[in-house]
């Protein structure tokens, strides 16, 4: 028969994943010798399990990971210690490790598209901003603790990992599989887990986008990652996502992230602005397209299972013992009798057939006493042949007595087995019963969970559309205010040209025409003439300009796509206009009028200079102050650094500056 592992109630049905702390299994707990559950387990390995230090800080780890639940956490049971083997039991989902799809994806050419890099990496800094907000930080997050279930779940495991290791008494040796996701230079199981765990989300969501790992690249992280291509496509990053990879890689940059919940409402941020759609039906799909025959045979084995009987025959189910006693003699199981044995109390305990049988031989012998004293001849035969009948009319009664008792025992017997089972099926039922409601209880919490987070995100995705389409609405007035000016100066230089060219016409002399005087022809249209061959110019793919970070303190555009645009930190002030002013018709009552005043921000977010760009009073009259103190008001504003790649820079731009009519 063949031989599986177990370990407590579990029974070790097949390894899936290794890695340098150990492996990944699918197990089960039986139950009568068939399989009641599926369970995910990570074996731990031998070496680490024998470190008591490890051991204390894995098992105390693992108690409080255990009460987290979260859609994207995955759900741990226990972490035990057995016969010298540690591992920790989490739900069962069928799927695979991030880094086999990793792995996988590389092997087939078979990137990530941006939709999916982006769900896989939202769903993960979402679970650990869940994580911090119940003062719980993982600290070791790595493709190796992030599980994609075929339904395009994603499950982050491996909470208790961080403290274990940094406890244990020797380090072990995690290799690139591990330091590939922590900064340069850091240890992977450091003591500053949140600048880990953040640099190990800014790794993973490059590697997925890019298909190659971030230290595998040289120079500055800034300008490595804005040069970055995506697998799928061959294009460069967008910009948004750059500006989030700048701020959680490149931890010298002003923008670098301090907090995973920071990152979690960028990230959020970027999934609702509408331009990606990701979603689990697309990435199930995905995995689909390149686990599938993987998927259908481990199903296939799954189903296998649960039908297959794990029960030695002939033997009971082996009894694990820690410390079993020395010298001492232990009795066989008794051997469970092919009916189940049911008291009748009713029937007074046992059988009584031994009893009439005994009474029925009793009388024989009598009659054969009888006979015997009493002598042969005619009579005894006589008396013999009459006992002899008696005896066989009293063994019929007795026969039929002894099989009517028989059968009351056995109607007794089975009529208290189907009350047995009748109990035993009221319970299975009232059991099931209160599952099914608990579960239905979770879910509707679940359910209510998640439609307040829904209807928060949606108050907050209609302010920002009503800030956005303000802003969007001041923007196009201003630029259909400047393109009228722009629109009416052409044309007064088109009128001038007119008047100019006009003027040149009537000053001109008339020249005659000169006999033979022929208009040019064109080539070709004489006869014998052969037009030349136009040779059509070979295409020439357009070179990709390298984005290269600035210097700090360089002046960049406005329109740079990769600048992060100061903010002010304020609100824009609202002016009284002086009441000369509007005694003057300037500024009509209850009304505003709007000067632009063109600021340079510099790299700390503080005005250095401010000209005035455009009024709404004509030249020549007086505007009592008005376009002073707007430029006054400007430079005491106060905005957020403006930023290139995670580098300060200035930048030119335009600020309203508003009078009302008192």
């Amino acid at each position: 028969m063949e031989t599986m592992k177990r370990l407590g109630k579990y029974l070790f049905l097949e390894e899936q994943e290794k890695s340098a702390l150990g492996a990944m299994w699918r197990a089960a707990e039986l139950a009568g010798g068939k399989v009641s559950k599926h369970f995910m387990i990570d074996l731990i390995d031998r070496r680490l399990a024998a470190d008591g230090s490890f051991m204390d800080q894995f098992i105390n780890q693992s108690l409080v990971s255990t009460k987290l639940e979260h859609p994207n956490v995955l759900r741990k049971i226990a972490a035990q210690r057995e016969s010298g083997e540690a591992f920790a039991v989490y739900e069962h989902h069928e799927g695979f490790s991030l880094a086999k799809v990793l792995e996988r994806c590389r092997a087939e050419s078979f990137p990530f598209s941006i939709d999916h890099a982006l769900l896989v990496a939202s769903k993960l800094v979402t679970a650990l901003a869940y994580a911090k907000g119940r003062h719980l930080t993982h600290g070791f997050v790595n493709p190796q603790m992030v599980f994609v279930t075929n339904e395009g779940e994603i499950k982050l495991k491996g909470f208790a990992f961080s403290a274990a290791l940094r406890a244990a008494s020797a380090a072990p040796a995690l290799g690139p599989e591990f330091s590939a996701y922590a900064p340069q230079g850091m240890n992977p199981i450091g003591e500053d887990r949140d600048a880990l765990d953040i640099f190990g989300c800014g790794a993973i969501l490059y590697e997925m986008l890019t298909g190659v790992r971030f230290h595998e690249a040289e120079g500055d992280a800034a300008a490595r990652i804005a040069n970055a291509t995506t697998g799928a496509d061959n294009e460069k990053v967008p910009v948004p996502i750059v500006n989030i990879l700048v701020s959680a890689l490149d931890r010298s940059a002003p923008s670098a992230y301090r907090d995973i919940q920071k990152m979690s409402k960028d990230m959020e941020a970027l999934l609702y602005s509408g331009e990606y759609s990701p979603t689990t039906f697309n990435l199930a799909f995905f995995m689909h397209s390149v686990f599938r025959a993987e998927m259908e045979e481990i199903a296939g084995k799954v189903a296998a299972e649960k039908k297959k009987s794990f029960a030695e025959p002939g033997a009971p189910p082996p009894v694990r013992s820690e410390e079993p006693t020395l010298g001492v003699a232990v009795p066989p199981p008794p051997v469970a009798p092919s009916k189940p044995q049911v008291e009748t109390a009713k029937s007074g305990g046992g059988s009584k057939t031994p009893l009439i049988i005994g009474a029925a031989a009793l009388v024989i012998v009598i009659v054969v006493l009888a006979v015997v004293f009493t002598g042969g001849g005619d009579k005894g035969q006589d008396k013999f042949e009459a006992a002899r009948q008696e005896l066989a009319q009293e063994g019929q009664r007795l026969e039929e007595e002894t099989t009517e008792l028989e059968r009351e025992r056995l109607e007794q017997e089975n009529e208290a087995l189907r009350q047995q089972l009748a109990e035993q099926a009221t319970m299975e039922r009232e059991r099931r019963k209160q599952e099914l409601e608990d579960e239905m209880k979770r879910t509707d919490e679940e359910i209510a969970r998640l439609k307040a987070m829904e209807e928060q995100k949606q108050k907050q995705r209609e302010i920002d559309q009503q800030l956005a389409a303000l802003e969007e609405e001041r923007a196009k007035l201003e630029a259909e205010r400047k393109q009228r000016e722009l629109e009416e100066e052409a044309l007064r230089q088109k009128e001038a040209e007119l008047a100019a060219q006009a003027k040149a016409e009537e000053d001109k002399p008339v020249e005659q025409e000169q006999p033979g005087d022929a208009p040019p022809t064109e080539a070709g249209d004489g006869a014998g003439d052969e037009a030349a061959p136009v040779e059509e110019p070979e295409p020439v793919e357009p070179e990709r300009e390298e984005v290269v970070a600035p210097q700090p303190g360089s002046l960049v555009a406005l329109d740079d796509p990769y600048l992060v645009r100061p903010t002010l930190q304020e609100t824009y002030q609202i002016l009284d206009a002086p009441r000369r002013a509007v005694r003057a018709g300037l500024v009509e009552r209850d009304r505003k009028i709007l000067f632009l005043v063109r600021a340079l921000v510099d790299e700390k977010g503080e005005v250095e200079e401010a000209v005035l760009h455009s009024s709404p009073i004509k030249d020549g009259r007086d505007d009592y102050g008005m376009a002073d103190r707007a430029l006054r008001t400007v430079k005491r504003y106060n905005f957020t650094s403006p930023t290139k790649l995670g580098v300060k820079v200035k930048v030119w731009m335009i600020i309203p500056v508003h009078y009302r009519g008192r």
